[in-house]
Order: structure tokens, then sequence, then C-alpha cells
């Protein structure tokens, strides 16, 4: 073989090589649209972290993340009205009726009345927690019978 086909051997197999692992990774590397089971499977070892703070246990427990976020709000950030928008979110997915409105108000007393999808989910968590504790009521006004 001539040095110049030596060149072009070895040129054309680092080439594929090359596009051979890219192509892997590609494939193998879990995308923003993935499904998260797929990514937990992919990178089980990963776990989310919040800048400056521990990373939280099996990849991110929504309520230790929101206990970490109320502290944070309550300790050092307290007039951060988009963080307390985001605590009221995550204790009305948690369920916690009551924590949400009063995160939700403490967003409005900051952020004021010009965001309409703050507004919205303030009027939901104020229906919310008007339901649980009229429930709540109910059941022990049964009980007492």
């Amino acid at each position: 073989m001539t040095p110049a086909a030596i060149r072009i051997s070895i040129a054309a197999t680092a080439l594929v090589s090359i596009v051979s692992i890219g192509g892997a990774l590609y494939y193998a590397w879990p995308r923003a649209d993935a499904a998260p089971a797929r990514q937990a499977a992919l990178l089980p070892h990963a776990a989310v972290s919040i800048p400056g703070e521990a990373a939280a246990p099996r990849g991110g427990d929504l309520v230790v993340l929101t206990e970490r976020l109320a502290h944070r709000l309550t300790t050092r950030d307290t007039e951060d009205g988009e963080g307390w928008a985001l605590l009221g979110r995550s204790y009305a997915v948690l369920g916690r009726n009551d924590d949400a409105l009063a995160a939700f108000e403490r967003a409005r007393r900051l952020l004021g009345d010009t965001d309409a999808q703050l507004a919205m989910d303030h009027a939901a968590a104020k229906a919310a927690a008007g339901v649980s504790r009229r429930a709540m009521t109910g059941s022990a006004s049964l009980l007492a019978r």
C-alpha cells in the first residue's frame, strides 16, 4: 500500500468511528422530551439539585423540594413573589390547600394583580381550601351525631 492509501484508510476508519460513537450517544442520551421513566432508567444515579443545596434523595421527591423551597422563602428570599407562586402551585399539587392559599396570597401581595395565571391559581386555591374546610366540618358534624 502506498502512503496516500494508508492515510485515506486511517481517515476513513476515524470518520466511521466518530460517526458511530456520535450516533450511539445521540440515541442513548436522554433528551428533554424523553419520558421521565426512560430518563430514570438511563441515568438512575442522577439527582435533582438546587444550586447551593444538597441533592434531594432519589431524584427529587416533590415533598422534599417543596419543603426546601418553603424554608428558602421564609428564611432568605422572603420578597421573591415568583418563588411564593411556585410554592403555592407545589402545595396545590400536594393537596395542601390551606398552605397553597397562604402562599398565593403572599405572591399576590408581592407581585400585584397583573399576573392572570397567578390570579386564577389564587382563586382555585381559595375554592379548594373552602371545599376542604367544608368537607372537614361536615365530617366532624357527622361524627358528632
